[in-house]
C-alpha cells in the first residue's frame, strides 16, 4: 500500500506541474465570429493560401474592423511566424494565455505582434502572454517549406469576392492574351521568378492576365478564352520588346492559332484582358477583335501593368472595334498585386454593375 500510495503522488505531482496538461488546462475556443482567408506572399512574387476562422473575442472583433490586414511575419524557432503591426488595440483583456493550439493566429500585447503558430503544440510553453485572435483551419504543413519572410493577408471569405448571382452581365466570354500562355512554357519557367507578368499560386504557375480571367470569370459565372497565336513569341524580354515595338509601328495582325473566328453569338458581354505593352494593347490582342462579330456586343476591358498603368489601352480598342458598345472604364490590376486582386475586381464589377 505505501508503495501505491508513493505512485500516485508522484502521478498528481507530474500532472500539476506547469505545462504538464496544459491542453486540457487550456479553455475551450472562443465562438467563431466569421471564417477567413489568410494568403501568403512570398518576396518573390508566389503565394499560398490558407482558410481559417476569426474568433468573436472583443479584442478579435475590434483588429477584425481592420481587415483585410496585411503583417509582414517571419518564421521563427520552427514553430511560427511573427512580426509586428503598426497599432495597438484597445481591447486589453488583461491577462492572456502562455501556450498554444498549432494553426493559432494570436496577438502579443508586450511586443505588439501578431502570430500564426504552425507546430510544437506539444511543447506549448511560451515566455510572453498571447492572446487568440483566431485559427488556421488548412493544412498547415505547407507552413514547413514557406521562405523566413512573408507578408500575410488576413481577410473575411466574405470579402474573399462571392460570385455575381445572377451575374447583371448575361452570360460572359472572359477572354485575354497573355504572355504566358504564348511562351514555350519550359523556357518560360525558368525566367518565371523574375518576369512580373508570372505569379504561382498554391504552387501552380500562369500569368497575371491569366489569373485575373479566371477570377472575374468565377465571379461573373463566365466562361474563359485564351487568346494564342500561330507563332511562340521570343522568350528574350529584349526580343520581345523589338517584335512589340516593331508590331505596334506597323500596325501588325499577328497570325493567330485558332483559325476561323470565334462565334460570340451566344454571349452578352464579353471580358476583354491583356497586358500592357509600352503604354499599348499587344496587336494579338487587336488582331484577335477584329476578326470577331462584335455588332452591338457589350465589352469590358482589364488590363495587367507593372505600375504605368492602361496607358492607351482603352483608346486603341475604340478605334480597332467602334462597331462593338465598350462600357464604362477599365480595370486596370498592378501585376505585383495580381494574386490579392480578388476584392478589387468585385469592386470594379459591382460599381460597373450598377451602372447598367
Amino acid at each position: 500500500m505505501p508503495k501505491l500510495f508513493s505512485l500516485l503522488c508522484l502521478c498528481a505531482a507530474f500532472l500539476a506541474a506547469p505545462g504538464a496538461c496544459t491542453a486540457a488546462a487550456a479553455a475551450a475556443d472562443p465562438e467563431v465570429l466569421f471564417e477567413i482567408e489568410v494568403t501568403a506572399t512570398a518576396p518573390d512574387g508566389s503565394t499560398q493560401h490558407f482558410d481559417g476562422v476569426w474568433f468573436d473575442t472583443p479584442l478579435a472583433r475590434e483588429i477584425a474592423a481592420r481587415l483585410p490586414l496585411d503583417v509582414d511575419l517571419h518564421a521563427f524557432g520552427g514553430r511560427e511566424y511573427y512580426g509586428g503591426v503598426d497599432f495597438t488595440p484597445e481591447n486589453n483583456p488583461g491577462p492572456g494565455q502562455l501556450h498554444f493550439t498549432d494553426g493559432d493566429i494570436t496577438f502579443c500585447f508586450e511586443n505588439n505582434t501578431m502570430a500564426i503558430f504552425y507546430a510544437q503544440s506539444s511543447r506549448p510553453n511560451l515566455t510572453m502572454e498571447v492572446y487568440p485572435l483566431g485559427r488556421v483551419t488548412s493544412d498547415l504543413e505547407a507552413f514547413h517549406h514557406l521562405p523566413g519572410s512573408m507578408t500575410f493577408s488576413f481577410a473575411r471569405k466574405a470579402e474573399n469576392p462571392a460570385v455575381l448571382s445572377p451575374s447583371p452581365f448575361g452570360r460572359s466570354l472572359v477572354a485575354y492574351f497573355s504572355r504566358w500562355d504564348n511562351s514555350n512554357q519550359d523556357l518560360a519557367k525558368v525566367n518565371a521568378l523574375t518576369m512580373a507578368s508570372v505569379l504561382t499560386v498554391d504552387g501552380v504557375t500562369q500569368g497575371t492576365t491569366a489569373f485575373a480571367a479566371a477570377e472575374i470569370a468565377r465571379q461573373v459565372q463566365g466562361e474563359v478564352y485564351a487568346v494564342l497565336t500561330s507563332d511562340l513569341l521570343p522568350a528574350s524580354d529584349d526580343a520581345l520588346i523589338a517584335q512589340n515595338h516593331a508590331e505596334q509601328e506597323q500596325g501588325a495582325v499577328p497570325a493567330l492559332k485558332s483559325g476561323a473566328p470565334l462565334d460570340v453569338s451566344g454571349y452578352d458581354t464579353i471580358f476583354v484582358g491583356f497586358p500592357i505593352w509600352a503604354m499599348s494593347v499587344p496587336r494579338a490582342l487587336i488582331s484577335w477583335l477584329q476578326s470577331l462579330d462584335l455588332e452591338g456586343k457589350q465589352l469590358v476591358l482589364f488590363c495587367t501593368h507593372n505600375g504605368w498603368g492602361a496607358g492607351r489601352a482603352r483608346s486603341q480598342i475604340e478605334r480597332a472595334v467602334p462597331q462593338a458598345q465598350l462600357l464604362p472604364g477599365i480595370l486596370s490590376l498592378d501585376s505585383s498585386r495580381a494574386a490579392q486582386s480578388g476584392p478589387e475586381i468585385r469592386a470594379f464589377l459591382q460599381q460597373l454593375a450598377s451602372s447598367l
